[in-house]
């Protein structure tokens, strides 16, 4: 078997494996310097994501494993609904990259992260693995599966994204809390060790400037389920 044979048929395997991962509520505290997940019964997660600018709107999900039911955490995806004419110029790309927080310090992994392409409608892979892609090809009828590749130790918190122009220079961005995450903004203040989340970690919650201290866990769990798919 040659070497696009066995891209091919890995990339088989991981469409029928993977399933879209809507509002899973889990026990969870979160650690210190990452997402590690603990016991905790009253936090609810978000097992999806949203962000939305002028130049781009996209949905974060996680994925399960058809087989053993669990979050895979080496893989999530995205779907685009909204793509600006300023970035879909001739010769404009497209790449993922992530970063986190550790104690003070704010680690940017310079290595764009790879993907595939997906069919929205059956779930099925569409490209091979990559590392960007023209933004010419990137459509509403298309998500894409990205490999995380983590720290199991001290995973990466957020997804960037990044268009570029044909000059290579940065067109436009958005970062995005990498799911699974606490739900709640108060919750997600505080890690594991008690000690105060970064505030640029903090600002990225999408509820971040919502008073939630009211809201019920379905409530919380209703407000991120809207983005899943």
């Amino acid at each position: 078997m040659n070497k696009q044979q066995i891209l091919t048929l890995t990339l088989a395997v991981l469409a029928v494996s993977l399933l879209t991962s809507c509002g899973i509520s889990k026990s969870n505290q979160l650690d210190a310097s990452s997402n590690s997940i603990t016991i905790n019964p009253v936090q609810t997660l978000a097992s999806c994501n949203q962000s939305t600018s002028d130049n781009f709107y996209f949905n974060v999900a996680n994925t399960i494993d058809s087989v053993s039911k669990q979050i895979n955490p080496d893989w999530i995806k995205i779907k685009f609904s909204f793509i600006s004419a300023d970035i879909t110029k001739t010769g404009y790309i497209f790449k993922f990259y992530k970063w986190r927080v550790l104690g003070s310090s704010t680690q940017l992994d310079t290595n764009p992260l790879t993907f595939a392409g997906y069919a929205l409608s059956n779930g099925q892979t569409t490209s091979e693995m990559t590392t960007q892609i023209l933004a010419t090809q990137i459509t509403q009828q298309t998500g894409f599966y990205i490999r995380l590749n983590d720290d199991a130790s001290n995973p990466y918190q957020v997804l960037k994204v990044v268009a570029y122009n044909a000059d290579g220079a940065v067109a436009a961005q958005s970062d995005v809390l990498i799911p699974q995450f606490a739900a709640s903004p108060i919750d997600y203040k505080i890690n594991f060790d008690g000690s105060v989340r970064a505030e640029s970690l903090q600002k990225l919650h999408p509820l971040f400037s919502t008073d939630t201290a009211s809201w019920s866990q379905a409530q919380l769990k209703q407000n991120f389920d809207q983005h899943c798919f």
